[in-house]
């Protein structure tokens, strides 16, 4: 009842139920009662043993068997793939847990961390894992003994296991001690598998710097600072950190004692090695160790470093080394290059050498030279060591680290697409460009023929398959798929590439060419798609090109490069005529051409129910949707007082202006008038709503207006061009917004000295009809202008007689000489 759940399953014998457990992931146990087969899923392990029955009724037909534990079964991933994994070569499991490679599907494997032997996952952590336990209730502070901890079987129990705390290891004394304490257990019982137990901890190693050239007399300390990094991916670990993994492991440095030199004066601190003076020129070699202070024979990693000391009578300086060598690469590749500089013009040698800590041993050339070159790179990290030195005794060597990733193989073809032409039954496969590894197989096979995959066709004949370069014969009219496929040596990587041949009749036509399209538009619909997919060939189409005649307009572009594609998709058209061109070209160099006209034509009627908005964005960024919603929420905000549940609708969005149309629920269009005419006063406070975009100005999309049935109205600019003898109101194009050329003709007036201004003059000037006087009349025209000008300084736009434009200053400062500039002209002035 409290093992876990289980399931009834339908069969007719006890051999049939432990196959059917066998097969479903998530049964532990098989149990025949009654006749009756019950998969369990267990809670635990302990939960599901069997117990005594203490009745004596019961049927002697009860079988019991645990097909698998809830922990220990890899295939139990099966219902839960994480989709990576979780452990490589680089990437190291976490404690008590190890690599391994998982079936997770029949046709998928992983690698993944997983407990080690004797060990389970109890709540996400690997534990050690001891049978026949103690007991515990989980409110019963004192029911487990010291350095353990009471944890319940399942989730709704009230007892569990007295079990070791995290870190402690039961030993076979039934007390749990620290994991470490067990480790030097095991080494003190043997010392010759010590480097064993060893390598249960993570492996590391020492890098103590690179080498370094120094001139007497060196001035303060010199300080050299090593460092530990994980063997697995070359990534340092502070002391700090090295210290929690296991508190015994120790940094030190030592000198290197040689026949030329005496020790210097030093001292460590932690990983810095402090030299105080150099008393005398040479060589000085120091050693840096990591090993555990319980067992100072066991070094875990050495490495050392070079210490040149020159005296200021040395003429000869010492040479600077520097690597060039990139620090990721990506597979396939067929070389890598390591370069060594040394700024030196005497005689140099070179000694390059791989430090066997990657997955393989690459293929190194030029170990001797400047320059070393690596093959057959495998995923992994790899360090190289450059050793180099000069006739005179001076050298220096540095570290190379890489990091390698990728595919090492790549099956490329020069030509993925081959023709033949009857009675021609042969042609090359060539796989050259490939990039391959030493020792890797290569293989051409036909593995579809006319649609049949298989080798269906036994005439065919290829020469050398196992070449990268072969030759194949007896083609015949059809289509073939060769595959060309590369295999590693160890079998582990492979890559693959493939060449249609199409092989075709001598009596095949030209393509006929089949377009589809509108051709008559408008000029709303500013994307347009040419179809000529319909295009029929017989020897199968080699390219595509469209292009206009040369009277055609310029706008209009197409886009995605569909110029060399079927489907051509243009936008940006203009109102205007155009005729484009398509050419075809099929396999066997056959051309056909067929063109298109498509007509853009402006809006008709319907152009008078719109209105559009120009824009500018802040600092002319990209106008988003974010931006356009933005604009649209506040114009609806702002519409919902001229009209009630009015509809806005956009059609067309450019770069600074947006076509709009608003309709009522009956879906009638609005007047755009009345919609421009409620929005302009309101535009400077719609402004400071927006965010990122400046309302310029708002207007009809078509010129509505009458010009007063004086003139007529520009499509673009919406301004009136007046007939002869008509100009246009300016009070009512500034302050209404209404272009218009007035309503008056040409007429003689007389002023008097009785003649007054009034408040209401401004106006009143501009609704009376033109005004005129007579050129000999200088003092009529003083008098006026004096009138006007002691009420308004203005500037007056005239017209003479003849339908000259000139310009009179009403200015009494300057009234004298207006008088004058009226009386030069043979002309009325109006």
């Amino acid at each position: 009842r409290n093992a876990g759940t289980y399931s009834k399953v339908k069969v007719t014998n006890w051999n049939d139920c432990i196959s059917q457990c066998c097969k479903f992931q998530e049964c532990n146990v098989a149990y025949w009662i009654h006749h009756t087969c019950l998969h369990i899923k267990c809670l635990s392990d302990e939960m599901c043993k069997p117990t005594k029955i203490d009745s004596d009724d019961s049927d002697d037909d009860i079988l019991y068997l645990q097909v698998r534990y809830i922990d220990s079964q890899p295939t139990s991933l099966y219902l839960d793939d994480s989709g990576i994994n979780t452990c490589s070569e680089t990437l190291t499991c976490p404690k008590n847990e190890q690599c391994e490679k998982v079936q997770v599907r029949p046709d998928l494997e992983r690698n993944l961390c997983l407990c080690k032997e004797n060990y389970r996952r109890i709540n996400g952590v690997c534990r050690q894992y001891v049978s026949n336990i103690r007991s515990c209730h989980l409110h019963d502070v004192d029911a487990c003994n010291e350095n353990e901890e009471c944890m319940k079987s399942n989730v709704r129990s009230k007892y569990g296991y007295c079990r070791c705390k995290l870190g402690f290891i039961r030993t076979d004394k039934d007390v749990c001690i620290r994991e470490e304490q067990e480790s030097r257990k095991l080494i003190s019982r043997n010392k010759s598998s010590s480097t064993s137990a060893f390598s249960v901890s993570p492996q590391f190693i020492v890098n103590a710097g690179d080498d370094q050239t120094l001139i007497l007399p060196t001035t303060g300390e010199t300080v050299i600072r090593g460092r530990v990094l994980f063997q697995s991916n070359k990534s340092e670990i502070s002391i700090q950190d090295l210290s929690k993994v296991n508190g015994n492991f120790v940094l030190k440095w030592s000198f290197k004692p040689s026949s030329n030199t005496e020790a210097p004066i030093f001292d460590q601190t932690n990983e810095l090695l402090k030299i105080k003076r150099f008393k005398d020129s040479g060589v000085y070699e120091f050693e840096l160790k990591l090993f555990d202070k319980e067992f100072l024979d066991h070094v875990i990693a050495i490495d050392t470093v070079k210490i040149m000391v020159l005296t200021t009578l040395t003429t000869t300086l010492p040479f600077l080394l520097t690597v060039r060598s990139p620090e990721f690469i990506y597979l396939p590749q067929s070389v890598v290059y390591l370069y060594a500089n040394v700024s030196s013009d005497r005689k140099t040698k070179y000694e390059w050498k791989y430090m066997e800590d990657g997955p393989i041993i690459p293929t190194m050339e030029g170990t001797d030279t400047s320059q070393l070159i690596l093959h057959d790179l495998r995923p992994g990290n790899y360090t190289f060591r450059i050793h180099v030195y000069d006739d005179i005794g001076n050298e220096q060597s540095k570290l190379i680290q890489i990091i390698v990733d990728g595919v090492p193989v790549c099956a490329k073809s020069i030509k993925h697409k081959q023709v033949v032409f009857w009675p021609s039954s042969e042609t090359i496969l060539d796989g050259t460009p490939s990039i391959l590894e030493s020792f890797t197989q290569c293989k051409w096979t036909l593995i579809e023929y006319n649609g049949k995959f298989g080798d269906s066709s036994e005439d065919i004949q290829i020469i050398q398959p196992q070449s990268l370069k072969t030759s194949v014969y007896n083609l015949h009219i059809g289509q073939y798929k060769f595959q060309l496929e590369l295999i590693t040596k160890d079998k582990k990587y492979t890559s693959k590439d493939y060449v249609n041949v199409i092989v075709y009749a001598q009596n095949g036509q030209p393509p006929k060419i089949q377009i589809l399209t509108k051709q008559r538009v408008n000029i709303l619909n500013n994307l347009i798609v040419i179809d000529a997919s319909k295009t029929e060939a017989d020897y199968g189409i080699a390219s595509w090109k469209w292009t206009r005649t040369a009277e055609s307009p310029a706008t209009g572009r197409f886009i995605n490069n569909s110029d060399a594609s079927p489907i051509a998709i243009l936008t940006q058209l203009h109102v205007g005529l155009y005729t484009f061109v398509l050419h075809v070209t099929d396999d066997r160099s056959q051309l056909s051409s067929k063109s298109v006209n498509i007509t853009v034509e402006p809006l008709d009627e319907n152009g008078k129910n719109l209105f559009q908005i120009r824009f500018q964005t802040q600092n002319n960024v990209l106008f988003t949707e974010q931006m356009l919603n933005n604009l649209l929420t506040k114009l609806d905000a702002f519409l919902s007082d001229l009209q009630p549940q009015l509809n806005l609708t956009v059609l067309s969005v450019d770069d600074d202006q947006l076509l709009l149309k608003t309709s009522g629920t009956n879906g009638v269009a609005s007047r755009p008038q009345l919609v421009v005419n409620h929005l302009r006063p309101k535009v400077k406070l719609i402004n400071k709503l927006l965010t990122n975009i400046k309302i310029l100005n708002i207007d009809t999309y078509l010129c509505v207006y009458d010009c007063s049935g004086h003139g007529k109205c520009d499509r673009k600019t919406k301004q009136c061009h007046c007939d002869k003898y008509y100009m246009e109101n300016w009070y009512k194009k500034q302050f209404q917004y209404i272009p218009n050329c007035g309503n008056s003709k040409l007429k003689n007036i007389n002023t008097s000295n009785s003649d007054e201004m009034t408040d209401q003059d401004e106006e009143t000037l501009y609704n009376k009809p033109l005004l005129t006087s007579s050129s000999n009349s200088p003092a009529i025209s003083k008098t006026f202008l004096s009138k006007v000008s002691s009420k308004l300084p203005l500037s007056i736009a005239v017209q003479d007689s003849n339908g000259s434009p000139m310009v009179v200053a009403a200015d009494r400062r300057n009234e004298q000489d207006q008088a004058q500039s009226n009386s030069a002209t043979d002309n009325s002035v109006a």
